[in-house]
């Protein structure tokens, strides 16, 4: 994991989008068949507030998308190329996702389908909550300076 490098785009940086298409086209679009269904969320990626980016050398290759809302920091999508999938990447992205939900005194939550059992199992490792659990649960993590229901 050492040889990577992180950055941190606000959907206000001038090279957002141009980091989204990479994304979307060379990332997502390898990601949307999981499991033999088919799942589009190509485009989504464009609707967020700020992306955690993974870069080997110059290429990105694996990306978190966040939406901040004004109780908590949304997990909106996180995809990593299949081949540099099990190398702790997905980890470094929500470590820093959790960073940034500590720095604003904000929960971090995610919905994650059932059949997605990397993703399920990535959060139950990182010591989410799943408060509803089902077919689509929603995970939380409380951080140490913000409850949810709490000022």
């Amino acid at each position: 994991m050492s040889n990577y490098t992180y950055m941190t785009i606000s959907s206000k940086s001038p090279i957002f989008n141009k980091i989204c298409d990479y994304c979307d086209k060379e990332i997502v679009q390898e990601n949307l068949t999981i499991n033999g269904g088919t799942l589009n969320y190509s485009g989504i990626i464009y609707d967020s507030d700020i992306l955690i980016i993974c870069f080997d050398k110059t290429l990105p290759v694996a990306f978190n998308s966040i939406v901040e809302l004004d109780t908590c920091i949304y997990i909106y999508q996180i995809a990593v190329k299949n081949n540099y999938k099990r190398q702790g990447i997905g980890t470094e992205l929500m470590q820093r996702a959790i960073s940034i939900a500590k720095t604003k005194k904000k929960a971090i939550t995610a919905h994650v389908r059932d059949y997605n059992e990397a993703s399920n199992h990535l959060f139950q490792k990182l010591a989410f909550n799943a408060v509803e659990p089902g077919s689509n649960t929603l995970y939380v993590l409380e951080t140490k300076k913000y409850k949810p229901g709490k000022k």
